[in-house]
């Protein structure tokens, strides 16, 4: 075997190998900004008997930073109360993150009214989630 044909080798090698550690459509952190325009996501949780739920789910970014909420009487809340290492599936790509409670009164109403200008104000929603929902920041993981 030529030198040439050594290198083209292990340059094929490692590239077959660094597209394998990579595996599936997957990221550690996506660029939020580019993803503030996506109307629904999917939340991965898992509940009490260790099973994935997923949830079609509203997202606003604020900042660069992603939000989602839920009512006080979701069970997907529910899972992320037990455990916030949660997954985020938004088109083909599932992002691992940290869900982080807000529980200070300012930046929830700001955070609101966020979510209120993207996806506007239904009061019949409203009445189902409640004026006290769950609100997260996702951070990752």
């Amino acid at each position: 075997m030529s030198v040439f044909d050594r290198v083209v080798l292990t340059a094929l090698l490692f590239s077959a190998f660094g597209w394998l550690a990579a595996g599936p459509a997957g990221a550690t952190e996506p660029d939020w900004s580019a993803l503030a325009d996506a109307e629904t996501v999917y939340v991965l949780t898992s509940d009490e008997d260790g099973d994935t739920r997923e949830t079609k789910i509203w997202m606003s970014v604020i900042d660069g930073t992603p939000y989602i909420r839920t009512s006080r009487r979701s069970s997907w809340g529910d899972n992320v109360e037990r455990n916030p290492e949660i997954a985020l599936r938004v088109d083909a790509t599932e992002y691992p993150l940290h869900a982080q409670f807000i529980d200070e009164a300012d930046e929830r109403a700001r955070i609101v009214a966020v979510f209120e200008e993207k996806y506007g104000s239904n009061p019949i929603l409203n009445w189902i989630r409640g004026d006290d929902p769950r609100i997260m920041r996702l951070d990752p993981r």
